[in-house]
């Protein structure tokens, strides 16, 4: 299908259960969040990219 893969983001117990108390690591800071912001700047990389 010629889709980029962008990331992988694991289902940890604490990620799972910070994002059910409405705190979801990707707001935050730390090593949970770097997994989120890596994800979201390749997206954002693939969007600026010019089409062949």
């Amino acid at each position: 299908m010629a889709i980029p893969f962008l990331g992988r983001i694991p289902l940890t117990l604490s990620i799972r259960r910070a994002s059910d108390a409405g705190t979801p690591p990707a707001a935050g800071e730390g090593e949970e969040a770097a997994i989120f912001a890596a994800l979201a700047a390749r997206l954002l990389e693939q969007l600026n990219r010019s089409p062949d």
